[in-house]
């Protein structure tokens, strides 16, 4: 019982030690480690849109706008993990984040891809802004993992 007890206070301790845990099950997804993305891959414009199109559908991530003749593409927003601090006063962290895409033909077989990610939190007493700035290897990480799961559709058979 005094175990039981004990690991209880460790637990609570560590709760408010770190002021915060996340809820839900959103996570922010991960490339795999060490991968470098390409940007400049050996296929026509158009066979990379549509892989864009088919990785953005394959994962649930809607997209907002595109023009496929100017080459741009805007995702919705995708909901990111929560954080639920228990220190009194301290509020609720969400977040979010959308990518801007453009493709561009780079000559006849080549095309460029380029993928910016825009994060963004918000609280009870502060309304959504763009974190990207602050969390630049976090935004490095969600454009990479987009990156990889193109690239991985432009391989597939």
């Amino acid at each position: 019982m005094k175990a039981l007890i004990g690991s209880m206070i460790l637990l609570a301790g560590g709760f408010l030690l770190s002021g915060c845990f996340s809820v839900g099950s959103a996570t922010f997804p991960e490339p795999t480690v060490n991968f470098q993305p390409k940007k400049v891959y050996n296929v026509s414009a158009d066979t990379l849109w549509k892989a864009v199109e088919a990785t953005l559908q394959s994962q649930r991530i809607n997209v907002a706008t595109e023009d496929k003749a100017d080459g741009r593409m805007k995702t919705d927003y995708i909901q990111g993990p929560t954080q639920l601090n228990i220190v009194p006063g301290m509020p609720t962290l969400a977040t979010r984040y959308r990518y801007d895409i453009t493709v561009q033909s780079a000559g006849r077989s080549q095309s460029n891809l380029t993928i910016f990610c825009t994060l963004e939190s918000s609280s009870k007493t502060m309304a959504w802004h763009d974190v990207s700035k602050d969390n630049l290897e976090r935004v490095a990480s969600l454009e990479n993992w987009l990156y990889e799961k193109i690239e991985k559709s432009l391989s597939a058979p």
